[in-house]
C-alpha cells in the first residue's frame, strides 16, 4: 500500500473549506437613483437586494426586510416589489421581500418627490435571519458592510422655458405697442393735467 505524501495536510483543507462551504452566505443592498432632481418633480429609487453566490458554499436567507428612513424634505408617493410587499408610516419604507434563495434577487422601487432645493441623502438598509441550510458560522462569514447604502441627490429649481424661434419673433410685436401706451402715460404725468 503506497501513502502519498501531505495527504494528511490535503484533508484538513477539505474539511475547513467544506465548513466554510456551509457558511457562506452574503445579502448585498444596493441602491440607485438619480443624481440630480427637479423641485415638486416625481423620481425614483431603486433597491436591489441578492442573495449572492459564492464559488464555496450558499444558503437561503429568510425575513428579509428593507428599510428605508426618507429624509424630511422627501414627499412619499409609493413603493412597489418584485416580491412581499411594502409599507410606508411615519417617512420611513418598509418591504418586507420574505426568503431569498441563494443566486435569487428582488427589486424595491420607491416613488418620492423632493419639497425644497435642499439636497438628499438617503440610507436603505436589510435584515434577514439565516434559513435551515446555513451553518451555525454563517454570521461569521456575512459582509455587514454591505447591507447598507447611501444615495446624495442634488435638487434644483426648474429652468425657465426656452421661446421657440417663433415666439422670439413675435415678442417685439406684442411689447412694443405696451412701450408705446406707458410712454404716452408718463408723458401726460410730466405735461400735467
Amino acid at each position: 500500500m503506497h501513502r502519498l505524501r501531505g495527504s494528511g495536510r490535503a484533508v484538513a483543507v477539505l474539511a475547513f473549506l467544506s465548513a466554510f462551504a456551509l457558511s457562506a452566505c452574503d445579502l448585498v443592498l444596493l441602491k440607485e437613483g438619480p443624481e440630480a432632481v427637479y423641485l415638486a418633480e416625481p423620481f425614483s429609487y431603486t433597491i436591489t437586494v441578492t442573495n449572492n453566490l459564492s464559488p464555496v458554499g450558499q444558503c437561503t436567507r429568510t425575513n428579509v426586510v428593507v428599510t428605508d428612513s426618507l429624509p424630511q424634505n422627501l414627499e412619499f408617493l409609493g413603493a412597489s416589489t418584485t416580491a412581499g410587499s411594502c409599507a410606508e408610516a411615519a417617512g420611513t419604507v418598509t418591504c418586507n421581500l420574505g426568503t431569498l434563495v441563494p443566486g435569487q434577487t428582488e427589486t424595491v422601487t420607491i416613488q418620492v418627490r423632493a419639497l425644497t432645493v435642499d439636497p438628499l441623502t438617503n440610507t436603505a438598509s436589510l435584515t434577514a435571519s439565516y434559513g435551515p441550510d446555513c451553518d451555525s458560522l454563517a454570521p461569521d462569514f456575512d459582509d455587514f458592510t454591505n447591507d447598507t447604502d447611501t444615495l446624495e441627490t442634488v435638487v434644483g429649481g426648474r429652468p425657465a422655458p426656452a421661446l421657440s424661434p417663433w415666439a422670439l419673433l413675435l415678442l417685439p410685436a406684442l411689447l412694443l405697442p405696451l412701450a408705446r401706451q406707458r410712454l404716452r402715460r408718463e408723458a401726460r404725468g410730466r405735461r400735467g393735467p
